[in-house]
Order: C-alpha cells, then structure tokens, then sequence
C-alpha cells in the first residue's frame, strides 16, 4: 500500500512529519492505526473486501469532487467505510491498474 508523508509547518520553523491518507480525498478522516487485513500478512483474509471507487468524492479531481453533496451523515458513512478493518485502501485503482486480482471465493 501507499502511505505518503508530508511536513506540516508548525509555529518558529518546525515541522512535524503526518501521514497522508492513500485516499484521493485529504479530506476523509483515514485512521492509519487500524489494522487492515488485506494489507496485514500476518492477518488471516477477511470473508469480503471492502472498496471505494474513484467516482464521486473520491475523484482524482478533488476540486470537482469536492462540489458533490457532503452532508454530515454521508461523512460518516464514509469514514466508517473507509476505516473499517476489511476496506482495502488502493483496491478500486490496483484493479483497475491491474496490479490485482480478485479470487472468487472474495465477496
């Protein structure tokens, strides 16, 4: 997976390095201290993955994305999504990049 790290100005010079959600959308809260069965060999498969498109407010185009409705509950929903122990962050675009196949035994 990738996880980028960016420095954050912080007052008289200093940064401090954050992680980056692999997300197209910066603005979703991405918990990086979940423990992602897809993404963890040491964790057995999970019975279904779960993914979020490019489509919507996960767009590359995060200006246009970002003119789709975000209503507090909608958030939520995402976040809940997205940061539940079987999404599998990079799946929509490894698939679709072919970098990753999906046996048919995943849901």
């Amino acid at each position: 997976t990738k996880h980028h790290i960016h420095k954050a100005f912080l007052s008289m010079g200093q940064f401090k390095m954050i992680k980056v959600s692999p997300l197209n959308d910066q603005t979703l809260f991405y918990n990086h201290t979940v423990r992602r069965a897809w993404l963890d060999s040491a964790l057995p498969d999970p019975p279904a993955m779960i993914i979020l498109t490019d489509f919507a407010w996960n767009q590359e185009n995060q200006t246009l994305g970002k003119t789709i409705y975000r209503g507090l509950r909608t958030r939520e929903l995402y976040e809940g999504i997205i940061n539940h122990p079987w999404f599998h962050p990079t799946a929509w675009q490894d698939l679709n990049e072919g970098k990753m196949e999906l046996s048919n035994t995943t849901r």
